[in-house]
C-alpha cells in the first residue's frame, strides 16, 4: 500500500518535470533555429499525450462501481420496508451503503471494523445455537460494546470480563442476574441485565453472496478462544493449577482447559496465532443437482438419494458428514472413515436440489441457515427481502426478539 501511495504522489512532480523538460527542449531547438528538432519534439509530445490519454480512458472504462443495480434496488427497498429507527445487522463491508442509500443505522462499518463488535458479529454468524446468536445480537443492538465495558469497569480484567460476558449470554435472565450480582454492584448488575435481556429496537439481519468468500477471516475472529489467550499470556509465569482453577471458576470445561494447556507446550511461536483460533471455509461454490431416478446428481461428484436420504460420491470421496435439510429440520449424518476434510450440505428449494462443500462447523451455523436455507426452521428470523441472481443471494431478515 505504501508503494502505491508513493507512486501516486510521484505523479505530480513527474508531470511538472516532464512539461518543463519538453519546454526547455523546444526552447533549445528554437534558439538553434532547428525546425527539424522542434518538429520531432512536438511530434513526440503529441504521441505521448495521445498514448497517455488512451491509457487513462481504457483504465477509466474498465472501472465499475462497487454497487450494482441489484444492490441499489435492494437498499431502496429496505428503506421503503423498514422504519427509520431500524438497525441493520451484517458484516461491516457494506455498512456505508446501508447508511447512505438505505438511510439506516448499522452495528459497525468500515470506519468501526476495529471495534469489539466485529468479534461478536462473527461469533453470531458462526453460532450453531439460534438463541445464543439472538442473545449476542440483542446485546449489540441495545448498547454495542457497553456490556463488556460495564463489566470491565468493575472487574479491571479484560480477559475475565470477556469470559464472564460469554458465559452469561448463554444463561436465562434469572440465572444471569444471580451470576452478575455476585461480582457487580446491584446498580451495575441491573444495568447489565437491561442491556442483555431488554427487547431491542426494530432490527434486520443481512447476508449476501460475498460472505462465503470472507468466511476464513470472519471465522478467525468468531472462533477466537479467550481461554487459549489466557493460557498463552500466563503459561510461563503462573503455575498450571492456578491457570486451571482460574478458568474453571469462569465455568470453563476442566478437561478442555487441561487439553489446551498441554497443547501450549507444543505450539511454536510462529504457529501461535493459528492455535488461538480456527479458520473455517467453504470448499466449493453452490452447485445445482440434476434429478434422475429419484437421485440428485451434483457437479461436485456427489449423489443424493431423495427417497432414503443417503449420500455417496462417484469419485470415491467420503465427507465427514452430510447436512440434509428435510421437513424443516437440518439433520447431520456422520460418516465413518472420511477421506476429505469437509462435509456437504444438501437442500431442496423450489423443486431443485443444491449442495455445497463446507467445514463441519459451518453446517448448522446461523450464516448457513440464513443464506443458503433462507431462514427455514428458525424462529427468530423471518424473510423480509430476497434478491436472487442464479445462486447469488442478498437476503434481509426481520429479527424477532
Amino acid at each position: 500500500m505504501r508503494g502505491v501511495r508513493f507512486a501516486v504522489f510521484l505523479l505530480v512532480p513527474f508531470a511538472v518535470c516532464l512539461g518543463w523538460g519538453i519546454h526547455d527542449t523546444m526552447a533549445y531547438f528554437r534558439n538553434r533555429k532547428s525546425g527539424l528538432g522542434v518538429g520531432i519534439v512536438m511530434g513526440g509530445a503529441l504521441v505521448l499525450c495521445v498514448s497517455l490519454a488512451n491509457k487513462g480512458y481504457a483504465v477509466a472504462k474498465s472501472i465499475y462501481p462497487l454497487m450494482d443495480d441489484t444492490w441499489y434496488q435492494v437498499l431502496n427497498l429496505a428503506q421503503e420496508k423498514t422504519p427509520q429507527e431500524t438497525i441493520i445487522n451484517s458484516w461491516w463491508d457494506f455498512g456505508d451503503w446501508f447508511k447512505v442509500v438505505a438511510g439506516r443505522r448499522v452495528i459497525f462499518d468500515g470506519q468501526s471494523q476495529h471495534l469489539p463488535q466485529a468479534y461478536w458479529m462473527a461469533k453470531a454468524l458462526l453460532s450453531q445455537d439460534e438463541n445464543q446468536a439472538v442473545a449476542i445480537l440483542r446485546m449489540l443492538n441495545n448498547a454495542g460494546n457497553k456490556a463488556f465495558e460495564l463489566l470491565d469497569q468493575h472487574m479491571k480484567d479484560p480477559l475475565r470480563s470477556a469470559l464472564l460476558l460469554e458465559h452469561v449470554l448463554t444463561l436465562p435472565q434469572e440465572k444471569a442476574g444471580e451470576v452478575l450480582k455476585k461480582i457487580l454492584s446491584q446498580k451495575a448488575a441491573d444495568e447489565a441485565i437491561k442491556i442483555l435481556f431488554s427487547p431491542a429496537a426494530k432490527a434486520v439481519f443481512v447476508v449476501d453472496h460475498t460472505m462465503p468468500f470472507k468466511m476464513p477471516a470472519i471465522s478467525y475472529l468468531g472462533n477466537w478462544s479467550f481461554p487459549k489467550v489466557y493460557i498463552a499470556q500466563n503459561f510461563s509465569r503462573i503455575e498450571k493449577n492456578q491457570i486451571v482453577e482460574y478458568l474453571k471458576n469462569l465455568s470453563k470445561n476442566e478437561i478442555q482447559i487441561e487439553q489446551f494447556y498441554q497443547e501450549a507446550f507444543l505450539i511454536e511461536n510462529k504457529d501461535l496465532d493459528e492455535w488461538l483460533s480456527q479458520r473455517v471455509q467453504f470448499y466449493s461454490a453452490l452447485t445445482n443437482g440434476r434429478l434422475k431416478d429419484d437421485s440428485a446428481y451434483f457437479e461436485n461428484g456427489f449423489v443424493y438419494n431423495v427417497k432414503d436420504g443417503s449420500v455417496h460420491s462417484n469419485n470415491g470421496q467420503i465427507p465427514r458428514s452430510a447436512f440434509v435439510f428435510r421437513q424443516d429440520d437440518l439433520v447431520e449424518v456422520p460418516y465413518s472413515n472420511p477421506n476429505v476434510p469437509f462435509s456437504i450440505l444438501i437442500y431442496e428449494v423450489k423443486g431443485e436440489y443444491k449442495s455445497i462443500l463446507l467445514d463441519t462447523q459451518l453446517g448448522r451455523s446461523l450464516f448457513v441457515r440464513l443464506y443458503f436455507l433462507g431462514g427455514r426452521g428458525l424462529k427468530h428470523f423471518t424473510p423480509l427481502i430476497d434478491a436472487e441472481e442464479g445462486n447469488n443471494y442478498i437476503r434481509f431478515f426481520n429479527i424477532l426478539w
